[in-house]
């Protein structure tokens, strides 16, 4: 059985990461994402390009996205694809050693610039046993980094998944949401979200829903 709702309105959007961006301090104004999924890297260059126009860099850049200087530094808005080669070189895809992104989440924490992390977390056959727990203490630990900065950190993040999935899909969320991980159900409206964050409510994603994002349903 797959998840049952996938659409967030508007409204219930912005008022959802209005809760977020209230949180921040004025010096902080990029995303970082940090992908195990190469279709979602894909699709969030897509949303974020539109939104963010000329300042979104990637490891794998889509048309009028910037290429980054180096995988393994951010800058600016980066979206990095963790499955690309450069990182699956001698280890396990990350959908099955979470090791890079862990390591990665506490580095772009460290950043005093950074506004949100965006990332998927991938259920299913293939995938590590439990994805969202192997990485809930980096996620705690970026969280808490970032407050002793005087900085809130905000944890935008989407879990690819359906009930009947081993890792468990419900529980993932739920463990999610326990070390403050905001969860909304598809990668396109995570980006979204992400954005609306780090811009605070300013971003034009009016585009995006019509184009893009299907209409219906409650946050």
């Amino acid at each position: 059985k797959a998840t049952a709702k996938t659409s967030v309105s508007q409204e219930d959007l912005i008022r959802a990461m209005e809760k977020e961006w209230t949180k921040l301090s004025d010096g902080q104004k990029y995303i970082r994402a940090l992908y195990t999924g190469g279709t979602f890297t894909y699709e969030a260059q897509v949303i974020l390009s539109e939104i963010l126009p000329g300042s979104i860099y990637s490891n794998a850049p889509i048309l009028n996205v910037k290429e980054m200087v180096s995988s393994l530094t951010s800058e600016a808005n980066s979206v990095v694809d963790l499955g690309e080669e450069e990182f699956t070189q001698g280890r396990a895809h990350p959908m099955i050693d979470p090791t890079i992104r862990k390591l990665r989440i506490i580095e772009e924490a460290k950043d005093a610039e950074v506004a949100v992390l965006l990332m998927d977390f991938v259920l299913g056959y293939g995938s590590h046993p439990d994805p969202v727990g192997a990485a809930l203490r980096e996620i705690r630990e970026a969280k808490d980094l970032a407050e002793r900065g005087g900085r809130y950190l905000s944890v935008i993040s989407h879990v690819c998944g359906a009930t009947g999935d081993t890792q468990g899909y419900e529980s993932s969320i739920s463990k999610l949401q326990s070390v403050g991980a905001v969860v909304l159900p598809t990668n396109a409206i995570a980006a979204t979200g992400a954005a609306l964050v780090a811009l605070r409510g300013k971003g034009n994603i009016e585009k995006i829903y019509s184009q893009y994002l299907t209409l219906g349903g409650e946050f």
